[in-house]
């Protein structure tokens, strides 16, 4: 079972969470009667990404953001404290050369 919509911000950094409050954010929700939420792993997450629609992601779900990033449950291996995310608008980012401009680094569905 899907959470159809995002959830509210979080916090003062527009919305931006780390991976740790986003996971717990998941174990505290409580929507339709459930409490055993969880984040998705990698392949769960990836497999609602569908690329005939801007953001490539299934219609019936409503992101608030088109450029937010969605955090999975698969760790970085090599890197802890981090973890695999999803980008179904352009993945942006910025370059210390040019730090007013954002540039699509990795394209939609990114995983």
């Amino acid at each position: 079972m899907w959470q159809k919509t995002t959830a509210a911000k979080l916090d003062s950094l527009d919305g931006r969470i780390t991976w740790y409050e986003g996971e717990e954010t998941a174990r505290n929700l409580n929507i339709g009667g459930y409490t055993d939420w969880r984040l998705p792993n990698q392949k769960e997450l990836h497999s609602i990404v569908d690329y005939e629609y801007i953001p490539v992601i299934n219609p019936i779900f409503h992101i608030s953001d088109p450029k937010a990033w969605f955090w999975s449950s698969t760790p970085f291996i090599d890197m802890p404290g981090q973890a695999i995310y999803v980008a179904f608008g352009p993945a942006t980012g910025k370059t210390p050369a040019a730090p007013e401009d954002e540039y699509d680094v990795h394209g939609a569905g990114v995983m």
